[in-house]
C-alpha cells in the first residue's frame, strides 16, 4: 500500500527517496464504527487510515515485534500483540 504524498499524522509523513512511501502490512482490521482501517506495518508502525479518504491520519511506532491486531468492539481503540505474548492497547 502506498501512502499518499504528504500523508498527515504523527510520524506518517511521506519519505523523500524512492520506495520510502511504500509499506507492506502484516495485519489490518476495521474499527467497529467503520470510520478507520488500522494497519500493522512491516516497518513496526501502527497506521490509522480514514475509511472515506484512505488518508493516513496517525501512525505510531510499535515497540514489540507485533504480529497481529484487533479492534475494541465498542471504542475506537486497537490492541496489538506479539509472538512473545506482548499486548499493547492503543487508545
Amino acid at each position: 500500500i502506498e501512502k499518499p504524498a504528504g500523508a498527515g499524522g504523527a510520524g506518517a509523513g511521506a519519505g523523500s527517496g524512492a520506495g520510502e512511501d511504500r509499506v507492506d502490512f502484516v495485519a489490518a482490521c476495521v474499527s467497529p464504527r467503520g470510520e478507520y482501517v488500522y494497519g500493522l506495518g512491516a516497518d513496526n508502525k501502527l497506521y490509522a487510515f480514514q475509511m472515506e479518504t484512505a488518508r493516513v491520519e496517525e501512525s505510531f511506532p510499535v515497540e514489540q515485534q507485533a504480529i497481529g491486531l484487533t479492534p475494541h468492539p465498542l471504542q475506537n481503540s486497537v490492541a496489538t500483540f506479539g509472538e512473545d505474548g506482548t499486548l499493547k492497547v492503543w487508545v
